[in-house]
């Protein structure tokens, strides 16, 4: 959880996230009492509530930074593709798109390829990231829709990293005409709120005799 969220348990509640933590690090000794911990109703009472605690701080600073921005985080799995939307003021949401790890790897590499082969002329990147996006982006079109998102927090995990959401095709136009699209990484959505600006400090210097240097002095 984050630290705001920590700051907001109880000193029993902090206790038994401190016995969690120390149990997953010596993990592979204490399997089994691992298992018997997070059984107890205690634990599981107190990561659901992280979790909403988490969830509704995400929410917050997502409404904070734009009220017309949402995040979409994929995961896919062997026979599908869960895609998990998080929008200010909603529960969160899950749609489904059923295609098999394989296939779906297959489109993804086959659309990077078109996108690099500038060269190749029988490339085209509109035929395969119009696939992708009826996976991607399209189990989510009335929601996109209804809540008007114009931009697009995008957490993309294994594969779907290397290629860009921007670039997919909904059979008129590219994704980019319609929505912002920010990549971000799943840590990150640990910790979304916008970060106070560094102020940058600069070190110059000037020589005004010519000098001679050594390798190896300091």
């Amino acid at each position: 959880p984050s630290p705001i969220v920590l700051r907001q348990l109880t000193a029993d509640q902090e206790q038994l996230y401190r016995q969690y933590q120390e149990l997953v690090r010596g993990q592979p000794q204490t399997e089994r009492e691992l298992a018997e911990f997070l059984k107890r109703p205690a634990v599981q009472a107190l990561a659901r509530q992280i979790r909403d605690a988490s969830l509704q701080q995400l929410q917050q600073d997502l409404a904070n930074l734009d009220p017309a921005a949402a995040i979409l985080y994929p995961v896919i799995r062997d026979d599908r593709v869960d895609l998990i939307f998080i929008a200010p003021g909603i529960p969160p949401l899950r749609r489904t798109s059923y295609v098999s790890r394989d296939t779906l790897l297959h489109h993804l590499q086959a659309f990077r390829y078109s996108l690099e082969a500038i060269y190749d002329v029988e490339a085209d990147p509109k035929h395969h990231g119009q696939i992708l996006y009826r996976h991607l982006i399209q189990p989510l079109e009335d929601v996109l829709e209804a809540r008007q998102v114009r931009t697009l927090f995008y957490a993309p995990t294994a594969q779907l990293r290397y290629i860009p959401l921007s670039a997919l095709h909904d059979g008129r136009q590219w994704l980019a005409a319609r929505l912002r699209i920010n990549n971000i990484t799943s840590a990150s959505l640990q910790n979304f709120a916008p970060q106070p600006p560094v102020s940058p400090r600069l070190l110059a210097g000037a020589l005004t005799q010519p000098q001679r240097i050594t390798i190896g002095e300091r």
